[in-house]
């Protein structure tokens, strides 16, 4: 599921690293959770939220919506929907 184009955008590395991490999570046919994200990330809770912000604002996560943050849960968008 991961796209080789997440190393072409000059993204920052907390950013890919978070793309791999939800990589890695879709792998394993489960939902992408915050919580889960946050269980593994190794920067706080900040530079992930920020992470996640910028793959939003490309078009690389969606949210799929929840009233509670720890239970949002994010898919990864097809390249063709990407805003690069």
């Amino acid at each position: 599921m991961m796209n080789q184009e997440i190393f072409r955008l000059n993204l920052e590395v907390e950013e890919v690293s978070l793309y791999l991490l939800c990589c890695g999570i879709a792998d394993t046919g489960k939902s992408i959770f915050f919580s889960d994200l946050l269980s593994v990330w190794n920067g706080d809770r900040k530079s992930m939220e920020k992470s996640i912000e910028t793959l939003e604002i490309l078009n690389i996560l969606s949210v799929q919506g929840t009233a509670e943050k720890e239970n949002t849960i994010y898919s990864i968008n097809p390249l063709e929907k990407w805003k690069i």
